[in-house]
């Protein structure tokens, strides 16, 4: 049986590249789907990043940064497991930014406005407040009926960053992009020492279990922590997808 896809609206497919990599698709219209723009190709920079790469995500940039991971290796038309330490799989994490924030309306600027409220209702404004949308939208200063020329309060408040890290061993190529994470979600395996959930105790039981995460191309919960510590996180979420 053959399907095909029909998309109500259209999309373009934007296309991370590692450094000497060539894109992996063409963007020439006879292998675009119906509804598919030419997407574009971005390279990395010289640290291997790609720095604020997407902007147009209303109140957010987005940068990006390599992980790496083990995965499965070709060998003729099969897949066999690789747990060498020079097969490396790249894999990219994301950092969400917020913009800054502005700095809470002060008592002086609704003090201001009520002082105003005849004359503003006299300009066909009835709620003096309803001018505050402005400094949300367009940030320009206010000039009241009495002469008072009100300014948005200052962007001063940092906007929350999130950081999402997919199956890792080494997370070293996103550490100055997540750094002082508001959130950092970094998966986690291999906790235990057997089957029937016992926890590692000795410092021998813990490496044995962090070597058998690392030649996974996984980290263990304690490599996620020492990670989010090193990077400040204010929050750890450990999560891991398995077929298992």
């Amino acid at each position: 049986m053959i399907t095909q896809a029909h998309l109500s609206g259209e999309f373009a497919i934007h296309e991370l590249l590692h450094s000497g990599l060539m894109p992996s698709c063409s963007t020439a219209p006879e292998y675009l789907h119906p509804n598919e723009k030419p997407g574009v190709d971005l390279s990395c920079d010289a640290e291997g990043q790609w720095k604020t790469f997407e902007t147009r995500v209303r109140g957010f940039r987005i940068d990006a940064g390599p992980l790496i991971h083990r995965g499965k290796k070709h060998f003729g038309h099969g897949l066999m497991h690789s747990n060498s330490p020079d097969f490396k799989v790249p894999c990219i994490g994301y950092v969400f930014t917020e913009e800054p924030r502005a700095e809470p309306y002060s008592q002086d600027t609704f003090d201001r406005l009520d002082r105003n409220r005849a004359a503003l209702a006299a300009q066909g404004i009835r709620n003096p407040r309803s001018l505050l949308s402005k400094f949300r939208k367009s940030r320009s200063p206010i000039l009241l009926p009495d002469g008072t020329m009100l300014h948005p309060p200052p962007l001063s408040i940092p906007g929350r960053k999130l950081a999402i890290l997919g199956d890792t061993c080494d997370t070293s190529g996103v550490f100055s992009l997540a750094h002082d994470a508001s959130l950092l979600v970094h998966e986690a395996t291999n906790a235990f020492v057997d089957s029937a959930g016992r926890s590692a105790t000795t410092e021998s039981e813990k490496e044995r279990i962090r070597k058998k995460a690392i030649s996974r191309g996984h980290s263990t919960a304690e490599m996620a922590g020492q990670f989010a510590r090193s990077i400040r996180a204010r929050r750890l979420y450990m999560n891991h997808f398995s077929t298992k």
